[in-house]
């Protein structure tokens, strides 16, 4: 049987492990963004990882959605809004 104690200090060093992922890849970002190069092909990338997505339908356009699905996105992304503002 497994104490509380180390499952506990077992979630402390992944949510270590997990900040230091965040942190390298926040850092890698940094890197891509400031050589226009890099940056250029990673927002080809992305480009093209978008469309992907949009014909495989994982993502759908607003005017493919219900007027229900419409208002729900629509709420989030004031939600999501709201948050950038404040920061």
């Amino acid at each position: 049987m497994i104490s509380a104690d180390y499952a506990s200090s077992k979630n402390i060093t992944r949510e270590k492990r997990l900040e230091k992922k965040r942190v390298a890849e926040r850092l890698r970002y940094q890197r891509i963004k400031n050589d226009p190069e890099k940056y250029s092909q990673q927002r080809e990338k992305e480009k093209k990882k978008y469309k992907r997505k949009k014909e495989k339908g994982t993502i759908k356009t607003v005017n493919q959605m219900t007027p229900r699905e419409n208002l729900k996105a629509r709420k989030i992304w004031r939600e999501k809004a709201k948050q950038q503002r404040r920061r």
